[in-house]
């Protein structure tokens, strides 16, 4: 079934062969971690609840490009120039191209994805090993043509990946892969991937912040939703950017909560918009007056209040993002538990904001509403204790000031 392009070397059919005697016991060709070690080491974590440093375990690379808030711009529109080419996904890793190898005449009836793969190799000194499964089953009859070609077809009809290091003679299979997405080198441009990869449920993911690039590993559909997002961006979306403050508000002397309607006569009336009540809490729809300063003001002269998280996160048009509270906030408050998860879009110097306050125990509340250029809003009446048990009294307060980046593509 397979004959060595160049020598001419034609083999037995290889779909008769036994696979009985493919075992995995070369160093070379099977590297594999120490087991006594990472047994020790995992006694050794285990032992009287041993866990990393906190202030180690809480250390951000993102917290430079993403935790700066600059309170006094008054700029609303962004515009980012891009070349039409960057947004792309690619591979990571190693993978050299396999032997030159024609396969005759395979066939495999109702065989799981690395039984084939394994009959496909076990005439040739190249080791297969399937990281992970169970792997769907296939049948195929009288499959021909080059060994890399065979090879993708047989992956690709199950969602499988495939890398090979040619200097091990060692193929893994597997339904996961490791993939960068690269993109222009700006700030705004990777902080906008990472929140719409998150809102799209992804996690793991490593920015490179100086090359443009994201890391992460996944399976066929995280494949796809990226590529569904540079589709987005080749159509030159607007990018909606929210500046956001988040407070904790604690009552004065175990006192009563904080009245927010004082809000109307301490601002004005013309400044409070609109309000939209949710499951938890109310959003506020106010000027852009109403600002970090000013509230805090406006909290501290009837409870005690702080600010425990202040960043950005972007959220590309008609898609979700996703903002990790605790990515720019204190380690030690209650609030990391915290996310934003946000769908929006600007139309007609308007803003459609739909806003889900989320934490890792499950969706708090969640909003629809709409608001102009230099409006903020504001998220109050969330308790805390509905996010953190630990917690018996105060409330968490988020300020939003929505902004707009405009994509444009730079002309050839």
């Amino acid at each position: 079934m397979l004959k060595k392009i160049g020598l001419f070397v034609c083999l037995a059919a290889l779909s008769s062969c036994s696979v009985k005697g493919l075992i995995f016991n070369s160093q070379d060709n099977n590297p594999q971690v120490n087991e006594s070690i990472e047994k020790n080491a995992k006694d050794i974590a285990m032992e009287g609840g041993v866990r990393t440093v906190k202030s180690a375990e809480y250390f951000n690379l993102e917290y430079s490009a993403r935790c700066r808030v600059d309170n006094n711009k008054k700029e609303i529109l962004h515009t980012i120039p891009f070349d039409r080419e960057v947004f792309k996904l690619e591979r990571a890793g190693r993978n050299d191209a396999l032997p030159k190898y024609m396969v005759n005449d395979f066939n495999f009836e109702k065989k799981q994805i690395d039984q084939v793969v394994r009959e496909l190799f076990a005439e040739t000194d190249i080791t297969v090993h399937a990281k992970d499964g169970p792997y769907p089953t296939i049948t195929g009859e009288g499959v021909s043509g080059e060994l890399s070609e065979v090879l993708s077809s047989v992956v690709a009809s199950g969602d499988v990946y495939y890398t090979y290091n040619a200097k091990r003679k060692y193929l893994e299979i597997s339904r996961y892969s490791d993939f960068v997405l690269r993109m222009p080198k700006d700030r705004y441009l990777v902080i906008s991937a990472l929140d719409a990869l998150r809102g799209a449920g992804m996690s793991n993911l490593t920015a490179d912040w100086e090359e443009g690039a994201i890391y992460f590993n996944g399976d066929k559909q995280v494949e796809e939703k990226t590529l569904k997002l540079i589709e987005l961006y080749e159509k030159e979306p607007s990018l909606i950017l929210y500046d956001v403050v988040v407070f904790r508000v604690s009552p004065k002397n175990n006192g009563d909560a904080i009245n927010w309607q004082e809000m109307v006569d301490g601002f004005g009336s013309s400044r409070i918009k609109a309000a939209k009540t949710g499951l938890m809490g109310k959003l506020l729809v106010v000027d852009s007056d109403v600002d970090k300063k000013s509230l805090l003001k406006f909290m501290n002269d009837r409870a005690i209040a702080g600010v425990v998280s202040e960043g950005v996160y972007i959220v590309p048009d008609q898609w979700k993002g996703k903002f990790e509270v605790g990515r720019c906030g204190r380690p030690d408050s209650a609030e990391v538990r915290l996310s934003l998860v946000s769908e929006a879009s600007f139309l007609n110097n308007k803003f459609e904001n739909k806003m889900i306050v989320d934490s890792v125990n499950g969706e708090l509340s969640s909003y629809k509403i709409g608001s102009r250029v230099n409006e903020n809003l504001l998220i109050i009446g969330i308790p805390a204790k509905a996010f953190s048990p630990n917690v018996e009294v105060g409330e968490t307060a988020i300020l939003l000031r929505p902004r707009t980046i405009r994509l444009i593509k730079k002309e050839k």
